[in-house]
């Protein structure tokens, strides 16, 4: 199960759905010198932090082995943070889990044709990921 956290940790960081956070000021903030007034919008982008070659190495390759070795990174997002961390991160992950399992042991897969990831903002492919999905022993030609 740990290894499927990564798998899952690893798709959030490329492929999240939530591009940016909206957050404003409570004070006058001093951000490497630069003093962001009280009342400023603020716009963390997820993807552009996700895909920092300084917080990730190879950050456009998928790679759930990364997972292995950190436990905790400031620099992932995918619910937000702090006071405003999504309430239904855990079981959002648990039925990650339950689909992953589900499809695994009871589908096979093909692909109809390949794709190149695009990691710019959003990870996609290039053609869409055309897949065919049969229940396992029940492979079409």
């Amino acid at each position: 199960m740990e290894f499927c956290q990564s798998v899952i940790n690893e798709t959030l960081r490329l492929g999240n759905i939530v591009p940016r956070l909206w957050r404003k000021t409570l004070s006058d903030v001093n951000y490497k010198g630069y003093i962001i007034p009280q009342g400023t919008t603020v716009i963390t982008h997820i993807a552009a932090m996700h895909l920092d070659p300084s917080a990730f190495e190879n950050p456009n390759i998928f790679d759930p082995w990364r997972w292995q070795a950190i436990k905790k990174s400031n620099n992932w997002m995918p619910f937000g943070g702090g006071a405003r961390h999504c309430i239904g991160s855990e079981i959002a992950r648990i039925e990650i889990a339950v689909f992953l399992r589900h499809l695994i042991l009871n589908y096979d897969y093909e692909l109809v044709e390949s794709g190149q990831p695009v990691a710019s903002p959003l990870v996609k492919f290039s053609t869409g990921l055309p897949i065919r999905i049969h229940p396992i022993g029940k492979m079409n030609p």
